[in-house]
C-alpha cells in the first residue's frame, strides 16, 4: 500500500495514511511471530539432527573400538594376539618400556608410525621389481581374473545397474604401482586416470614402459597413502583403492578416505578391493601389513561417513590367498 494508491476514486483527504499504519503494524507483528516460531523448529530439527549424528559417531567409536581391544589375530609366524591393540602395542612400545601401556589406548606419533611401521613396508616394496608378477606377489597369472572382476564390479556404477550412475570423466588408481589396474581397468572406462604411488621407480616404469601408450594418463603423483591430501574437491568420479589399506595404521586408514572423499565429484564412487579374513585379523611381518576382517573394515568406511552400496566377492583366486572383497563406496 503507498499513498498514490490511496484509492483513486475516493478524495484525496481520505485517511489512508492511518490505514497504512495499522496494516503496517499488524503485519510485520504476525510475521515476526512466524519466523520466530519457524526459527524455533528449525533450531529443534537442527538440534535433533546434530544429536542423532553425535549418537551415531559414538556408536561407530564403540565400535571400533571394541573391535580394535576385542578381535583376536596371529601374524604370518603364527603368533597369536588377543587383541589388535596388543599387536600395535608390540610393534610400537617394545622398544620403548617406560612409555605407558595401559589398556586406554595408545598414542603414536607420526615418527614412531614411520620408523616402526611404514618404513618396513617401504623397504620390502623397493626390493620389488617393476612388473606384474612383481605387484602381485608372484601371482603374477592371476592379473587377468582380477581386471575381469573388478571391470564386471566397476560397469555397474557406469551404467547405473548398481542404483548409482558415475561420470566416464576422471579416476585415480591408488597405491597405483606401475600402472596395472590402470592399464587393464580404470583406461577403459575414464577419459583421464591420475595415478598415486609412493615408490618412484614405479611411476618412472609407468610413464616410460609400462603406461607409455595410454593417451589418457595425466598426473603421477609420488606420495606415501597416509600423507597424501589432495587440495581440489570434485576431481574424481572414480578413486580405486586395492590391495593397499592393509599397508595402514586405522587412523591413517581414515584420514586418506576422507581425504578421497573430499576430492570425490557429487555422484563418485569410491571402491575398495582387499584382502580379507574370514574372522580376527593377520600382520604379516614380512610387507608389514594387517588384514582386517569384513567387520572391521566396514567400521572403518562407516567412521569415514560412507556406505557400502554394493560389495562382491572377486572369484576364481587360488584357494591358498586371502578372500578378495569389492566395496562400492558412496558418502552417507
Amino acid at each position: 500500500i503507498n499513498a498514490e494508491y490511496g484509492d483513486a476514486r475516493k478524495k484525496r483527504t481520505c485517511p489512508i495514511s492511518s490505514c497504512h499504519q495499522r496494516v503496517k503494524k499488524k503485519k510485520p507483528t504476525k510475521k515476526k511471530k512466524n519466523n520466530n516460531k519457524n526459527n524455533n523448529n528449525n533450531n529443534k530439527i537442527n538440534e535433533n539432527q546434530e544429536k542423532k549424528t553425535q549418537e551415531a559417531q559414538a556408536k561407530v567409536e564403540a565400535h571400533l573400538r571394541k573391535l580394535t581391544f576385542e578381535e583376536k589375530g596371529e601374524d604370518s609366524n603364527g603368533q597369536k594376539f588377543d587383541s589388535l591393540h596388543q599387536m600395535w602395542q608390540e610393534i610400537f612400545l617394545e622398544k620403548s618400556s617406560e612409555e605407558n601401556q595401559s589398556s586406554e589406548g595408545i598414542e603414536i606419533s607420526r615418527e614412531l608410525l614411520d620408523t616402526r611401521w611404514y618404513s618396513k613396508a617401504s623397504v620390502h616394496w623397493k626390493d620389488v621389481e617393476s612388473s606384474v608378477d612383481g605387484m602381485l606377489g608372484g601371482y603374477g597369472h592371476i592379473s587377468l581374473e582380477d581386471s575381469k572382476g573388478s571391470s564386471t564390479f566397476l560397469k555397474g556404477f557406469l551404467d547405473g545397474t548398481n542404483g548409482i550412475q558415475i561420470q566416464k570423466h576422471r579416476a585415480l588408481d591408488c597405491g597405483a604401482g606401475i600402472g596395472r589396474i590402470t592399464k587393464h581397468v580404470l583406461s577403459r572406462f575414464f577419459e583421464r586416470v591420475d595415478l598415486l604411488e609412493q615408490n618412484q621407480v614405479f611411476l618412472d616404469y609407468a610413464k616410460s614402459t609400462y603406461l607409455q601408450n595410454l593417451t589418457c594418463i595425466d598426473r603421477l603423483i609420488c606420495s606415501p597413502l597416509q600423507t597424501w591430501n589432495s587440495n581440489e574437491s570434485n576431481r574424481y568420479d572414480c578413486i580405486w583403492i586395492q590391495w593397499v589399506l592393509i599397508y595402514l595404521y586405522d587412523r591413517d586408514l581414515i584420514d586418506f578416505i576422507l581425504a578421497c572423499k573430499r576430492s570425490l565429484t557429487a555422484d563418485g564412487i569410491i571402491v575398495v578391493k582387499e584382502n580379507i579374513t574370514r574372522e580376527g585379523f593377520v600382520l604379516d611381518r614380512v610387507d608389514a601389513s594387517v588384514t582386517r576382517s569384513n567387520e572391521h573394515l566396514r567400521a572403518l568406511f562407516e567412521a569415514c561417513g560412507l556406505k557400502v552400496v554394493k560389495e562382491k566377492l572377486q572369484t576364481k583366486f587360488p584357494k591358498e590367498l586371502f578372500l578378495v572383497k569389492m566395496y562400492g563406496l558412496r558418502p552417507v
